[in-house]
């Protein structure tokens, strides 16, 4: 599970699609990212489970916030774009509609975004 997280992220990055200044997912690569995603749980269990002597209490707050950026960065990003992309709504409208639900935008994409990749760098350091 550990291998075909990241190769299932890594391989998305090639089926991108640029859209004037934007750059989003494709079908292919958002399918690709939400499956790696999937791994991800799988594998952040796996890690989280070898830290819970070293360091208990990270083991089970870390785990959640791993989970919750791998749900919300790595698949919602990736369902958006499929969505976009699918019923052909235009990045700038997709925008002002988020813009209409700032809890929802802000909790799903700017909070649930980074803390994937700052999860990554922190079970990183921890270990």
């Amino acid at each position: 599970m550990l291998f075909l997280a990241p190769l299932c992220y890594a391989a998305s990055s090639f089926f991108w699609h640029t859209t004037g200044q934007y750059i989003e997912y494709t079908v292919t690569s958002g399918t690709l990212l939400i499956v790696g995603s999937v791994f991800w749980v799988f594998a952040f269990a796996a890690l989280f489970d070898l830290l819970k002597d070293k360091a208990p209490r990270y083991a089970v707050r870390g785990f959640f916030i791993a989970v919750y950026g791998c749900l919300c960065g790595g698949a919602g990003f990736a369902l958006r774009d499929i969505f976009t992309l699918t019923f052909h709504i235009p990045h700038k409208q997709m925008l002002e509609t988020f813009a209409d639900y700032p809890v929802f935008d802000n909790v799903v994409f700017w909070i649930g975004g980074p803390a994937f990749p700052v999860s990554l760098l922190v079970l990183g350091i921890v270990f």
